[in-house]
């Protein structure tokens, strides 16, 4: 989304910040995905750890950038 706003734009500032955060920076993405993992833990005799119960939450996955490519800004 911030992508596509900075080439919506498409003026000499919003090339200047989508170069130096994509393309200098490489500022990593993530897009977030429901995940069943354990949410609460509990330790049996002799400090063995085990699941008591699991539930859905957010996983976060990392996704490789793309170079920004700017246009040229209208004049």
């Amino acid at each position: 989304r911030f992508r596509r706003c900075l080439l919506a734009i498409n003026d000499t500032v919003s090339n200047i910040i989508g170069v130096t955060f994509f393309n200098l920076l490489e500022v990593p993405c993530f897009v977030l995905e429901e995940s069943e993992e354990c949410v609460q833990w509990h330790w049996w005799g002799g400090g063995v750890p085990g699941c008591e119960r699991y539930g859905v939450v957010p996983l976060a996955r990392m996704v490789q950038q793309s170079q920004y490519h700017p246009s040229l800004p209208a004049e």
